[in-house]
């Protein structure tokens, strides 16, 4: 055996016989003091004036106070530490179960969600959170904001995804001051990003839709959320009203009779008939990995699709609550890229349920279409329909 391991258990009998040898020591004293008739040192010594007893140690400091039961009329107080609020933890406030004053320490904001002047804690009674992601859209993000915060029902929370704009959004709404207002900065990452970074940010159980170029009309939320009593209901979406291009003007929904739509094949024969400005349920959105980065556009389409694939159901409420703007700038007009985003949409769904009946058809559809603008003469003959067709609304 090696010398040290000697050594250290040596010292160990040592320290535990100086330890017992002081226990002995300290319950004689104790002994002592009962036989000649003082007080223990460990007994509380009651106060007649007021009834409070103060235990000390044997270097003559307090251990505890307690009330004599015999002196008072109310029982004593319970020495279980008590909760406290939630409002007071989470403002600074003591931490649960622990006797000495220590505040509450807090973590630091992720980077994606430092926002301007914006706290961590959520308002209480928030309802909804209204995700708006905002590039390049310095004329239009503050009636956007404006009509989000001008809502009947006033319990909401409105975050601003500023996706690398020129101009950023934090110097947009700076005359804005509304503490449910919260701005997230992030690079440049495409639509998609940013609104993966607002549901990362929401802190409530429902998630409202809203581009940085339209409008809500002051009774949105009113209208929208009596949808979600029903505990089925996961996705609610209304009416809108289409402006800003001649000739396109009018109701996004024609025939509110066939709504609301949430199952196969109507979700995919034409298109996405269901409009973008919807409200949905948080965990429904994080359960199916929230929104597609790598697509360009139609997350609304692809939101629409997964959950009506999982079986949830929608309500749809026929009143035009939202005015949405389509400008010769719009991600819409660019029929091109819109349908290379739908066929890429398309396909990832498909490979990921292949049994579900409609989507095929549309694929092979927009495959066909893809095919033939390699067929020389192809392009020019569709963009001559297309501004045939422009021509045909303008006239109208």
């Amino acid at each position: 055996m090696r010398r040290g391991t000697i050594d250290l258990r040596y010292r160990l009998s040592e320290n535990l016989a100086f330890a017992q040898r002081s226990r002995m020591r300290q319950r004689g004293q104790d002994e002592v003091a009962r036989e000649n008739g003082e007080r223990d040192l460990h007994e509380p010594a009651y106060d007649s004036a007021d009834g409070v007893a103060t235990a000390t140690n044997r270097h003559g400091r307090p251990l505890f106070v307690e009330a004599d039961p015999s002196r008072i009329d109310s029982p004593p107080r319970s020495r279980e530490p008590q909760p406290q609020p939630l409002d007071s933890r989470c403002a600074g406030g003591l931490r649960r179960g622990r006797s000495y004053d220590r505040p509450l320490r807090r973590r630091p904001a992720p980077e994606y969600l430092k926002s301007t002047g914006c706290t961590m804690r959520a308002p209480m009674a928030a309802r909804t959170t209204i995700a708006i992601p905002c590039y390049d859209d310095e004329e239009t993000i503050g009636e956007a904001v404006q009509s989000a915060l001008s809502q009947t029902v006033a319990d909401l929370e409105v975050v601003v995804v500023d996706d690398g704009s020129p101009v950023p959004v934090a110097e947009l709404l700076a005359d804005v001051r509304d503490d449910r207002l919260r701005i997230v900065t992030a690079p440049h990452g495409g639509v998609g990003r940013a609104r993966n970074l607002a549901l990362a940010a929401v802190r409530t159980p429902l998630l409202s839709h809203l581009d940085a170029d339209d409008v809500w009309e002051p009774d949105y939320l009113e209208h929208v959320l009596p949808c979600f009593d029903d505990a089925a209901v996961v996705l609610a979406y209304p009416n809108m009203r289409v402006f800003g291009l001649a000739g396109s003007e009018g109701p996004y929904i024609d025939d509110p009779e066939r709504h609301p739509i949430d199952r196969f094949p109507e979700l995919v024969a034409d298109g996405n008939p269901l409009p973008y400005a919807c409200t949905v349920r948080t965990e429904a959105v994080r359960a199916i990995g929230g929104y597609p980065e790598f697509l360009w556009g139609a997350h609304d389409w692809w939101l629409t699709l997964m959950l009506a694939a999982e079986g949830r159901r929608f309500a749809y409420v026929d009143r035009m609550l939202v005015r949405y703007r389509w400008a010769p700038s719009s991600l819409s007009n660019d029929y091109e890229r819109v349908q290379s985003t739908d066929f890429q949409l398309l396909w990832r769904f498909v490979l990921r349920h292949p049994t579900i009946p409609g989507p095929h058809k549309r694929l092979l559809r927009l495959a066909a279409i893809r095919a033939a603008k390699h067929v020389p003469g192809a392009r020019r003959l569709r963009s001559a329909q297309l501004a045939r067709a422009q021509r045909d609304r303008a006239s109208r």
